[in-house]
């Protein structure tokens, strides 16, 4: 599905590759509940064998401005840790090396597939 022009044309296509990343959100939550395992690594995972298949580009639109606000939802979580510190203290270290190696993991991840996805 490629945009035919205009801006209207580019809102469908923003609107229906969110809708297409929302149904693979909750297809990821169902799966979870069936193999135990991580329902964004699954989702994630599944978008990137969509755009494998060269069928999937048309959601790239959707995908980068999704991307554009991921900074935005990062920082509540750390102005919750930054106000619990003294009773994660103990756990400074872990939860230090699990938030640096989560967002490096999330950062190449996006920037392979975005790749891979501009070259098709």
């Amino acid at each position: 599905m490629q945009a035919k022009g205009g801006s209207v044309g580019r809102r469908l296509e923003t609107a229906a590759g969110l809708a297409l990343m929302a149904a693979l959100a909750l297809l990821g939550e169902q799966l979870v509940r069936w193999v135990d395992l991580p329902g964004p690594v699954l989702g994630l995972g599944g978008y990137m064998l969509m755009l494998a298949s060269g069928r999937f580009g048309w959601t790239l639109r959707g995908a980068r401005w999704l991307a554009g606000g991921l900074g935005a939802l990062i920082v509540a979580p750390l102005v919750a840790v930054g106000g619990n510190m003294q009773a994660l203290a103990g756990h400074a270290l872990p939860l230090a090396l699990a938030f640096v190696a989560g967002v490096a993991v999330t950062g190449v991840t996006t920037a392979v597939v975005f790749v891979a996805a501009d070259r098709r």
